[in-house]
């Protein structure tokens, strides 16, 4: 909407030229070239102060790509990749990502600059975002346990802890160890290890999984589980933790996040873009 310059400006413009056409009409040459200059300068006056909001437009719009816009769209980026990570029949190997940027947009000026109907979207984001990666931290928690708790059945005894490892043997009977990772930890991990194992290990002519348990009465003993039973052994786990009604949950969520996301940063990327198109 025009303010009080532009309007006046040219609203004066287009009277002086009316009555400037209107003393030509009549044969007032001298007052026409007075009426006619004035219109000039009024009408030069209008469309150099469009051009100063043009340009002080753009610089709001750059000045905001670089507090909000900009960095709202790496962030989300880096929230997709964490929810991407996980692959079908896995999916305990996902990171969180608890965002720095937004609480802290939040909290300031920049919250009240992004437009109504994108700040909603962003709200149900990031809240969708924190409610994915609490019911994280309890499926992780369940795994956990559930691993301990078959861990120490595997034990044979009363069992306190356990230290699992991947081992690889060469044709020349030579055991090489990688690891080790407790009961206490995400199976990921487990099957990370072993990964890495057998890329640093290529000649190895088998592999399995090592298991170190430590008793209550200060006794200890190690027992092994080729690669099939561990894989099996593993894999139970998982099966257990999603049937689970919280992973079931939290997977929901999860997909729920890529498909708004993905769309909520493209159209974010829109707005990065815009300054540099005039």
């Amino acid at each position: 909407m025009p303010d009080t310059a532009e309007s006046g400006s040219l609203g004066g413009a287009v009277l002086f030229l009316a009555l400037a056409i209107l003393a030509w009409i009549y044969g007032l040459q001298f007052l026409t070239a007075i009426l006619t200059a004035v219109a000039g300068a009024l009408l030069t006056f209008y469309l150099s102060v469009l051009q100063q909001k043009k340009v002080w437009k753009r610089e709001i719009a750059i000045a905001n790509t670089d507090k909000i816009y900009g960095p709202l769209y790496v962030d989300m980026w880096h929230a997709l990749q964490a929810f991407s990570l996980d692959e079908p029949g896995s999916a305990l190997e996902s990171p969180t990502h608890r965002s720095e940027l937004w609480p802290e947009i939040l909290r300031d000026y920049r919250y009240r600059v992004i437009d109504k109907n994108l700040r909603k979207q962003l709200d149900d984001f990031y809240r969708l975002l924190d409610e994915c990666s609490s019911l994280w931290v309890r499926v992780t928690s369940k795994a956990d346990s559930l691993l301990m708790d078959s861990t120490r059945e595997l034990s044979g005894g009363e069992m306190v802890n356990a230290i699992w490892s991947a081992y690889g043997i060469l044709a020349n009977g030579q055991r090489t160890t990688l690891g080790g990772f407790g009961p206490t930890t995400t199976l990921a991990q487990g099957r990370e290890v072993m990964k890495n194992l057998r890329a640093n290990l290529p000649d190895a002519t088998s592999y399995g999984f090592s298991v170190q348990f430590t008793f209550k009465d200060g006794s200890s003993k190690t027992s092994d589980l080729d690669e099939e039973k561990g894989t099996v052994f593993f894999s139970k786990i998982e099966k257990e933790v999603h049937a689970d009604k919280v992973y079931i949950e939290r997977e929901r969520l999860r997909s729920e996040i890529l498909a708004h996301g993905k769309a909520l940063r493209e159209h974010i990327g829109t707005i990065v873009e815009e300054p540099w198109k005039s």
